[in-house]
């Protein structure tokens, strides 16, 4: 892990260094203006992604309840349809997972950006997809792993630790995410019961 850490900082901090060089020799442009902000910026992101995944994979379990519904609605993604769920856990990790997820979206994506709550049972999907092409096949398991892609490359490493300090899972099918958690148990119960009541009319 640090091995492939210390060449992801390599990169942007390589252009840094030639930029800085070149502002040092003829001075400044508005083009290199922006490139030293792009280099600085990456290297930002990158160390805020890095503090993020080591402490997601320290982290304790906690015991807030959460509403994944009012997760979904504050993610500025296009269209929300999502039923309350609460499930037991870390809001602000949750909140972090679910934007790293509409952000894949939006970058790799296309079309609408869409993201959906549904309780299954004793399971809670908060799912996010759009109308592109999706993930293959063959690079589904792979995609969660660090440094895989473009970006920081730990988007969505961070969205599986996430999902798995949670007692849960994260999936992709095609061009649609789903982080699956464990729903709230007395929730679940009354979902159960519900059914059943179902069941039992004439």
């Amino acid at each position: 892990f640090l091995a492939d850490a210390s060449h992801e900082l390599r990169t942007p901090l390589t252009a840094l260094r030639g930029n800085v060089a070149h502002l040092a020799r003829h001075g400044a442009t508005p083009a290199l203006v922006a490139d030293l902000e792009a280099d600085a910026e990456r290297l930002a992101r990158l160390a805020d992604d890095l503090l993020a995944l080591s402490r997601e994979e320290a982290a304790a379990p906690t015991d807030e309840e959460v509403r994944l519904d009012e997760l979904a609605h504050d993610s500025g993604a296009d269209e929300v349809d999502a039923e309350p769920v609460t499930v037991v856990g870390e809001r602000a990790a949750l909140e972090r997972a679910l934007a790293n997820l509409v952000e894949n979206a939006r970058r790799h994506g296309r079309g609408t950006v869409r993201v959906s709550v549904r309780g299954d049972g004793p399971r809670a999907l908060l799912s996010v997809e759009d109308d592109g092409e999706g993930v293959h096949l063959l690079d589904r398991e792979r995609v969660f792993e660090r440094f895989y892609g473009d970006g920081s490359g730990l988007g969505l490493a961070i969205v599986r630790a996430t999902a798995e300090r949670h007692g849960g899972r994260a999936t992709v099918a095609g061009a649609r995410f789903t982080i699956e958690l464990v729903r709230k148990a007395s929730e679940s119960r009354r979902h159960a019961a519900g059914e059943e009541l179902e069941k039992g009319r004439p």
